[in-house]
């Protein structure tokens, strides 16, 4: 890769922009603080400009992490598409359902309808 950016980079970089927090996006990623901010360091030294405006207390993107961020999400969603599109074509027909909601339902409602939502896919 001419700028050895790697996909991880641009799923760091787009968690930590969504989440505007280290520490949030990191939990997030299941991964430790430190080495999420040493790869969005590591990208920003590969691009050559700061992706976001760190303070004790807040975390922003700057212009440049803004355009950035487009073409981040533009990349990993074309990844998402050209995966989906692969299986499909390879007869694998799984796909992925997301669903979000408050903590109760998805503690306590969602869990008994996904385990019958399964029961019947798998017959």
């Amino acid at each position: 890769m001419k700028y050895g950016i790697e996909f991880r980079h641009l799923h760091y970089f787009a968690c930590v922009a969504e989440e505007l927090h280290f520490s949030r996006a990191a939990d997030k990623l299941g991964m430790a603080q430190a080495p999420l901010s040493q790869q969005i360091r590591q990208l920003e030294d590969r691009l050559g400009t700061k992706l976001f405006r760190r303070t004790t207390r807040r975390v922003k993107l700057t212009p440049a992490g803004e355009i950035f961020l487009r073409h981040a999400q533009e990349i990993l969603g074309g990844i998402d598409r050209a995966v989906t599109h692969t299986r499909s074509i390879s007869g694998d027909d799984s796909g992925t359902i997301s669903v979000s909601g408050v903590h109760v339902a998805l503690s306590h409602v969602l869990p008994p309808v996904f385990r019958t939502f399964e029961s019947a896919i798998r017959r």
